[in-house]
């Protein structure tokens, strides 16, 4: 009976010690520990609702729900998890992306990078995504949006031997209505692609050989250059500023992931310079040219 007992006791133990992570910390200013040891808090630490947490004066911790929300910790106190941080249920905000990116992440070898993060992009608003299977790109080229004198180089390869730019009317009609060549797996500059667009600022687009019936295509809208920033500014408002490499990370994540990605690129590099040892961002950027 004794022998039972103790197996039993043995396997309840190894189920709350197996039992998931409810937060993961993202962000700690100051300082910050659980109460229940002295160890300080730090950047990838598993919490669960029954914790109680700690901060002294000046200290601030954000937490990554297991919803992929954050919870923001910013007076000094002591607080129980349970009641002070509820996750509120599935997020589709535009940083839940970006949180379950980063809870991935922690979740590997605390801190382990993820080697693409556009696996965790949703296709937020994306026309029609090219997949004619001779055509890799390196960056999801599906939906860009451009204002004028933007430009970016877009790398991709394929095994077409003289290539073209193929335009299309719209995103159902099968034949181009003009096709401009292009030197073989050479970059494609984004200012190519806007001289091309129609007087609505559209372009249905893929690169296909001289004879094609159309594939499903890519889209990029060049927008007037305040409605450009009106909408890049409304997307970076929920980003949470946390270090300065943190912060310009999440705010190319999120940019990316809405196909600013010449705007992205520019966060991409910011964050680089202040954090040039970084591997996720280093990893980011090289995404920019690497076709995989």
């Amino acid at each position: 009976m004794k022998t039972l007992l103790l197996i039993l006791l043995l396997v309840f133990a190894a189920g709350a010690y197996a039992a998931p992570a409810d937060y993961r910390v993202y962000y700690v200013k100051g300082s910050a520990r659980k109460q229940a040891g002295s160890a300080m808090l730090r950047r990838g630490d598993s919490l669960n609702v029954q914790d109680v947490i700690h901060l002294s004066a000046n200290s601030e911790v954000y937490l990554i729900c297991r919803d992929f929300s954050l919870v923001q910790f910013k007076k000094p106190g002591t607080y129980t998890l349970r009641t002070a941080a509820p996750c509120p249920g599935r997020q589709s905000s535009l940083t839940a992306s970006y949180f379950k990116y980063v809870w991935e992440e922690l979740r590997s070898h605390h801190g382990s990078p993820e080697s693409n993060p556009r696996h965790y992009m949703r296709n937020k608003g994306a026309v029609s995504r090219g997949d004619c299977p001779m055509v890799r790109t390196a960056l999801y080229a599906d939906t860009i949006y451009a204002a004028p004198g933007t430009d970016l180089q877009l790398y991709w390869q394929a095994g077409i031997e003289d290539p073209f730019i193929s335009v299309f009317p719209d995103d159902r009609d099968r034949v181009p209505v003009n096709q401009v060549s292009i030197r073989n797996n050479k970059p494609v500059s984004l200012a190519k692609l806007i001289s091309l667009a129609n007087e609505q600022g559209e372009l249905y687009w893929f690169i296909t050989a001289k004879a094609t019936e159309g594939c499903q295509r890519n889209y990029l809208q060049l927008l007037p250059v305040a409605r450009y920033r009106a909408r890049i500014k409304a997307l970076l408002e929920p980003v949470v500023a946390t270090t300065p490499a943190q912060t310009a990370f999440m705010k190319a994540f999120v940019l990316e992931e809405n196909h600013f990605l010449v705007e992205a690129l520019k966060y991409y590099a910011q964050a680089f310079r202040l954090d040039p040892t970084n591997p996720r961002i280093k990893a980011a950027l090289k995404h920019y040219h690497e076709i995989k």
